[in-house]
Parts: structure tokens; sequence; C-alpha cells
């Protein structure tokens, strides 16, 4: 069976979790382990905390943040570990 993976990108606060947590409820795989609710989100983020943990990786080796004003392209060059990014993917989703 042909598999695809969707990819849900998005600024803080603009409705990423509502839109994933939609998808979730029509079937749409989440992966194993997503982020926890908190009182900020009773209902959960529906991140897949693997994918969370790879972009705090990515923005750190870029020196950057998710609120970088500053930010351009020049900074992934500075990524490393790309395969380690691809066998989470792998093993998270197959």
């Amino acid at each position: 069976m042909k598999q695809t993976a969707i990819l849900i990108l998005g600024m803080h606060r603009s409705g990423t979790s509502a839109l994933t947590g939609t998808l979730g409820m029509l079937d749409v795989y989440l992966g194993s382990e997503l982020l926890k609710a908190n009182a900020a989100n009773p209902k959960g983020f529906f991140e897949n905390h693997h994918f969370y943990e790879i972009n705090e990786k990515l923005l750190e080796q870029c020196d950057s943040s998710w609120d970088d004003v500053f930010y351009n392209e020049e900074k992934l060059f500075a990524i490393k570990d790309i395969d380690k990014i691809k066998n989470i993917i792998n093993k998270e989703f197959g």
C-alpha cells in the first residue's frame, strides 16, 4: 500500500494543532508519541514528539529559534545529522 506523509508547517499559535488534531480524528496516523497537553492547551498539541525534537535540534544547529526574526536560508548549511532525521522518519512512519 502506498503511504503519503503529511507535514503541517506553521507559525506558533497559527492553528497547526487544530488542523493536525482534525486530521487525527479523520484517522490520519500522527505517530507513536504526541506532545502532552498542558495548561495552555488542555486538549493536547497533536504534534509528534519525535518531530518536535528534530525541529528543536535543527534550530539549535542553525543557531536559531522559533521566534528568530533574523533567520535566513544561509543558516541551513549548519544542519548536521540528516541521516538521523531520515532514520526517525522511517522508524516512525515506515
